[in-house]
């Protein structure tokens, strides 16, 4: 079991990090227990407990580095995050700016639309479009499609198979994606391997029965 902050004292200011794999992984599944401590520490003392599982890390270690992060926040887990790269998923056109609602507020008069709202994962057989998220330099986000983590020991599993992935919490499918790109030299180019890490973001957190398995394709 890894137990990280284990330390340290609650509330004390201390640094974000990873611990990741030397060997680069292509076809795999990874499955992992985690838990959240009690403790948080500054600057994240008021912020929900994160932490987060980074797939085909390739770039230099640095905080965070290029890859795409299976989301393990308390009522988030499963979200995807494109940390300076690209994916495509299926998503419910509702949630994205590929379809526009405006709303008006009939009392006050003010419009919304949902021109910054966050894709939401929807499989393609049930009336997902396909939808282009990530940018060099920032971390954006596509959201999972149910909320399946419940208190104490909860399962984080991937699945992947080169520039795709799917993920799931305690055995439920919450997202996916494929075409997973890195920016190289200002050209996107495929990106299907790398390392995998696990983030220290400023909770602490329980991982437990890590386990990779590698899948011939």
């Amino acid at each position: 079991m890894l137990h990280f902050y284990s330390g340290a004292e609650a509330g004390s200011a201390q640094p974000f990090g990873y611990i990741a794999t030397e060997k680069e992984y292509t076809n795999y599944r990874l499955r992992l227990e985690f838990k959240w401590g009690e403790k948080k520490f500054a600057p994240r003392i008021k912020s929900r407990r994160d932490s987060g599982l980074l797939y085909h890390v390739t770039t230099q270690d640095k905080v965070w580095p290029d890859s795409v992060e299976y989301q393990i926040q308390e009522n988030d887990v499963g979200d995807i995050y494109a940390v300076s790269t690209r994916v495509t998923a299926p998503v419910d056109a509702k949630t994205t700016n590929i379809t526009v609602a405006i709303n008006t507020n009939r009392t006050t008069s003010v419009v919304r639309t949902n021109q910054n709202a966050v894709p939401m994962f929807r499989p393609a057989e049930k009336g997902g479009v396909p939808f282009l998220q990530g940018a060099v330099g920032t971390s954006l986000r596509i959201v999972r499609q149910a909320l399946y983590e419940h208190d104490g020991w909860n399962t984080a599993e991937i699945e992947v198979h080169g520039d795709r992935a799917t993920h799931l919490v305690n055995g439920e499918l919450v997202n996916g994606c494929g075409q997973i790109q890195q920016s190289i030299d200002g050209k996107w180019k495929p990106l299907n391997h790398g390392r995998i890490a696990l983030q220290l973001e400023g909770a602490e957190v329980l991982y437990r029965n890590i386990k990779i398995q590698e899948l011939k394709e």
